[in-house]
């Protein structure tokens, strides 16, 4: 086990393209003839041996969860 070095990890999104993480995107929709506006943020928090992968969204609504997602975790060390 190493409890040194540095990890970077992305979404990896169907079309092959990636975001490094964390990341925010910006979501609105329409209900009702409102506007509604929200940010979904991912991030991830890691330990030696462990990671964990957070999805928070702004308007804070957990009816609902996450799209499955895919990862890329790259570890250095």
């Amino acid at each position: 086990m190493c409890d040194i070095g540095i990890v970077n990890a992305y979404v990896v999104y169907d079309d092959g393209f990636q975001n490094q993480l964390p990341y925010t995107r910006h979501h609105s929709y329409s209900e009702n003839n409102e506007n509604h506006f929200y940010d979904t943020t991912i991030e991830y928090e890691y330990a030696p041996g462990k990671i964990i992968f957070l999805v928070t969204n702004s308007d804070f609504y957990v009816g609902d969860r996450p799209q499955t997602m895919t990862f890329r975790v790259i570890t250095h060390y």
